[in-house]
């Protein structure tokens, strides 16, 4: 799915929400409980993080958001799983 196709499904799915961006879009499915995987904590050094398509939400300790695109669904998952270790060691489970 393009991110064009990607915001457009989700104004249709929520269209009284002011989706404007894959960061929006992104934020809209995962509020709604939809999202491919969800990881992390604004504490640790990787923020709390989740996983939506081809992107990854990053969130830290003061709120702030940042998007991280993917050129495919694979390696989206690669880096979600990378920061999983990362958050992991961190919180020393591993």
């Amino acid at each position: 799915m393009t991110e064009k196709e990607f915001i457009e499904q989700a104004q249709n799915d929520w269209p009284d929400e002011k989706i404007t961006s894959a960061l929006d879009a992104c934020e809209a499915y995962y509020m709604n409980g939809i999202y491919d995987d969800v990881s992390g904590d604004t504490e640790a050094p990787t923020g709390h993080f989740y996983l939506e398509e081809h992107y990854i939400v990053v969130t830290d300790t003061n709120g702030n958001r940042e998007l991280f695109k993917y050129a495919s669904v694979d390696l989206a998952e690669r880096a979600f799983n990378a920061f999983d270790q990362q958050y992991a060691e961190w919180e020393g489970n591993e």
